[in-house]
């Protein structure tokens, strides 16, 4: 979205909300000032959410090393030389 004759610096032109990995911010484009913006609301995940997310994880790896294991033991006798 822009925004005209909107920056307080230069009163140029601005873009809003532009996000990088520190968060949300406007830039002028004539002068380049940046003012980051509010967070309003912050989503985080539920306990619940993450001890279902811990669970699954666990599950595949158990479920991946119970396929290694059968994988293993169908290769059938090994022969080791020296």
């Amino acid at each position: 979205m822009l925004r005209f004759k909107c920056c307080p610096k230069c009163k140029g032109d601005v873009i809003l909300r532009i996000k990088d990995k520190y968060g949300w911010y406007d830039q002028c484009l004539q002068c380049g000032y940046l003012h980051d913006l509010e967070v309003i609301a912050k989503i985080e995940q539920l306990p619940d959410e993450e001890q279902m997310e811990m669970k699954l994880s666990k599950q595949r790896r158990q479920e991946f090393k119970r396929r290694a294991r059968e994988r293993f033991l169908q290769a059938g006798p090994f022969v080791f030389r020296i």
